[in-house]
């Protein structure tokens, strides 16, 4: 198939920069079949760019399975990757149960980065250090983590005045 022959390509013309442009090319199109084992390796001895373009595809559609086995292993973001993509891949972490490792792939300060660190505080138990990162926020994301982060601390009252304010009645019952 295609796949092989851009390998075989790659291997006639060698290490230079058509042999690297071909290697690219195929561990982004193994990326887009989903074997991102497969890519990542490929892509080890290329320039970073290409590895930025491997992680946006996986940011945005790769498995779960591959979010844990490439991000989990990250301390924190690797260097070059677009603010878009750090953001998506922490949402994506915390929303598999991973707070700490969310928090590595947040560190900004804009108010979307805060939004993901306060949930992956939240889901961490540190409720106080969610109405942090959120104070000032009147958003509706910020306002639902606000509410479960005062439900956390046991302030019911605080909690059902902030679901109140959303507009979500039922909630604010509780």
């Amino acid at each position: 198939g295609l796949l092989d022959d851009l390998a075989s390509l790659a291997g006639e013309v060698g290490d230079g920069p058509e042999g690297r442009e071909l290697t690219r090319t195929r561990a982004l199109a193994i990326a887009s079949t989903g074997d991102f084992d497969e890519a990542f390796t490929l892509a080890q001895p290329l320039p970073p760019s290409v590895k930025v373009d491997l992680w946006k595809m996986l940011a945005a559609s790769g498995p779960d399975s591959a979010i844990l086995a490439y991000a989990m292993e990250q301390a924190a973001a690797p260097a070059g990757l677009p603010r878009k993509t750090r953001l998506r891949l922490s949402e994506r972490l915390l929303s598999l149960g991973f707070p700490g490792e969310a928090l590595g792939w947040a560190p900004g300060r804009d108010p979307d980065e805060l939004l993901v660190a306060a949930g992956a505080e939240l889901l961490a138990g540190n409720a106080r250090a969610a109405l942090t990162l959120i104070a000032g926020d009147d958003t509706m994301e910020a306002n639902a983590i606000r509410a479960r982060a005062l439900m956390q601390l046991g302030e019911l009252g605080q909690a059902a005045a902030t679901y109140e304010r959303m507009g979500d009645d039922e909630a604010a019952a509780v």
